[in-house]
This record gives structure tokens, C-alpha cells and sequence, in this order.
């Protein structure tokens, strides 16, 4: 599990220099850090009263590299301690769209991969949407099927989720992911292959592939894979 390290915006006189804060997914672990002055030498250092990083302590004379040991710690620690709660999964987004306008039509095509944490022991909401941990931040992502017209809120304003795409969490295995990868090397190959088919470079000017040699071209594109 990863900590998402934010510095306080107050700072404390005397020998507490300043706290660090990293949300958690049971949530926070203050870090308190301090100033000493002892035998000619100036540290840092950083302790916890949390449960799980309480005996822990960290100095060191520079500040910022006493911040990255305690953050490379605590994700460490709580990664370990938290590791049957938080299941590593993979955010599957799909995303056809084809534009018709006056000034031209377009279609596009993407497919977004996403490594996440997600979180085994938090239910879903009311919405369906899941609790994740998405690089050290705390999130929420709900999974959608083409059919869904549901919204989803962005600030102030409402916006309506695309009609057709989708969204799906899985659990992230070496089977998964490759097969994941594969897909995406899968259709990188057909739109190299139809590029060349539309290529100025082709034999016949004229030639403008029909649907069946498409499915000849992505056959051709899966089998090199």
C-alpha cells in the first residue's frame, strides 16, 4: 500500500520542526519530526505514535533525505501490513468513438490500461463504484458496461459517461496483464496494417480496403503476436 506524503502547512516552534502526514487506507500516520543538537551534530529526526510504526524512528542531518527513507518505509510497512486487504488489480478502459460532422467524420479507438490497488474489504457504494489506491492517492472507480447512460459528477458540473465504452476492474496476474498487453499489441499491429493498405505507397491508388479484408488484416495481426 502506497502513502501519499503531504507536508503540513503549520509549522511548530522549538525542537518540532514540522509534521508529516501520510494518508493510509485505516487513515493517517503523523510523522513528527524533530531538531537535535548533540557533540557538534545536527539531525533529524522522526517518530510516530501510530500503532504499527510506533518503535520506529529515523534521523538524519538533511531533512529531504530523511523524507524519502520515511516515506520509502511507511510504504513498505503498511504495504506489508495491509497486503490481504489490498488486492493489486488492473482498470480496463475501452473507448470507441466515431464523430460525424459536416467538416469531416472520425473514428477513434483506445484502450487504457491502469495498475491499482483495489480495495477486497470495502464494500461497493450506493453508485457501484469500488475503492481503489491509484499511485499513493485514495480513489474510487466504478465500473460501467457500453449500455450504461449514468453520469458522473466532476466538480460542479454533471457529465454523461461514454455510451460506448466500458470500464472493468480485474485482478492483476501475470495471465491478465499479458493477455491485456496482447490485446493492445494486437491492435497496434491491424492499425499499422491498415495504414499501409491506405498508404500512398499502395499498388492501386483506388484501393480502399472493404470490411472482410479487415478481418483478414486483424487475423493477420493477431497471428503475429
Amino acid at each position: 500500500m502506497t502513502g501519499r506524503f503531504e507536508i503540513s502547512q503549520t509549522r511548530s516552534q522549538g525542537r518540532k520542526v514540522d509534521t508529516w502526514t501520510y494518508q493510509i487506507p485505516d487513515g493517517k500516520a503523523d510523522i513528527e519530526v524533530t531538531l537535535h543538537s548533540k557533540h557538534d551534530r545536527v539531525y533529524f529526526s522522526a517518530s510516530s505514535k501510530h500503532a504499527a510504526i510506533a518503535g520506529k524512528q529515523w534521523e538524519d542531518s538533511d531533512i529531504e533525505r530523511l523524507s524519502a527513507a520515511v516515506s520509502q518505509d511507511i510504504e513498505a510497512i503498511f504495504r506489508d501490513l495491509l497486503s490481504d486487504r489490498w488486492q493489486p488489480s488492473l482498470i480496463l478502459n475501452v473507448h470507441p468513438s466515431l464523430s460525424d460532422r459536416e467538416t469531416n467524420r472520425r473514428f477513434s479507438f483506445d484502450m487504457q490500461i491502469d495498475p491499482v490497488a483495489l480495495d477486497t474489504q470495502t464494500p461497493r457504494t450506493n453508485d457501484g463504484k469500488l475503492r481503489i489506491e491509484q499511485q499513493g492517492r485514495l480513489t474510487s472507480v466504478k465500473e460501467r458496461t457500453p449500455s450504461d447512460s449514468s453520469h458522473e459528477r466532476f466538480g460542479g458540473k454533471k457529465i454523461k459517461l461514454d455510451p460506448e465504452g466500458c470500464c472493468t476492474v480485474v485482478k492483476q496476474t501475470d495471465e491478465t496483464l499479458k493477455a491485456a498487453h496482447a490485446i493492445q499489441d494486437t491492435l497496434q499491429a491491424f492499425g499499422k496494417l491498415l495504414a499501409e493498405r491506405l498508404s500512398p505507397a499502395r499498388s492501386n491508388p483506388e484501393d480502399i480496403p472493404a470490411p472482410h479484408d479487415l478481418v483478414e488484416m486483424m487475423r493477420k495481426a493477431a497471428d503475429g503476436i
